[in-house]
């Protein structure tokens, strides 16, 4: 996917719809932007976590002040959480971020990263999350080996009655982990893949 209705001028990384509203739909971007739509209305751009900066054009240009759209590293997965009050991210930098999309689609047009280091917390504790796709977090510590030197994960996906996690990785494996897994070097089930490296996987709707 290159594009929604041109609101990405790079390429969309990955795609979730809300729980509740299912013609809502949250994208990330290798811009590092995170964008909600609304399917119904041609993909109408409802919010986004693109800052603005405002820059001073030359004064022969006549343009005045420019704003652009800015994000940090690439949002590469996104998962919303079960009441659709935030959205959990990781991003190019290995970096787990959550989101504040509260108020989209009520007047709301703006996302926000949660930073506070006490909500932070208390998301990563309370909150119940209706996909787990991310491989960073809390919930997943423990795919992180103790001796070992991690070999990197590709992908995760949890089932449906959010007891088995699902994780591929370079090597061509797939693993099981009992979800969640909070301990680093958590036990696990081993499984070769069919090819050299495993890029995704996913439970089927039955699990």
């Amino acid at each position: 996917l290159y594009a929604i209705r041109c609101g990405h001028q790079t390429p969309v990384t990955d795609l979730k719809f809300h729980p509740s509203a299912p013609w809502v739909l949250a994208a990330g971007s290798m811009a590092g932007l995170l964008e909600v739509y609304d399917s119904r209305h041609k993909f109408t751009l409802l919010a986004s976590s693109a800052r603005k900066r405002e820059e001073e054009e030359e004064e022969e240009s006549g343009e005045g002040w420019h704003v652009e759209r800015l994000g940090d590293a690439p949002l590469v997965r996104l998962d919303w959480s079960d009441d659709a009050l935030v959205i959990q991210t990781d991003n190019g930098d290995k970096q787990h971020q959550y989101w504040d999309v509260a108020h989209v689609g009520r007047g709301g047009s703006e996302i926000r990263e949660i930073t506070d280091a006490d909500h932070v917390l208390s998301l990563r504790w309370s909150t119940e999350w209706r996909q787990w796709s991310c491989t960073m977090g809390f919930n997943v510590q423990g795919l992180t080996p103790v001796l070992a030197t991690p070999t990197g994960v590709n992908a995760a996906h949890v089932n449906q009655t959010r007891e088995t996690l699902a994780t591929v990785n370079a090597s061509g494996l797939v693993h099981l982990y009992r979800f969640p897994s909070r301990h680093p070097g958590a036990k696990h089930r081993r499984f070769a893949g069919h090819s050299a490296n495993v890029s995704n996987c996913k439970f089927t709707f039955d699990d």
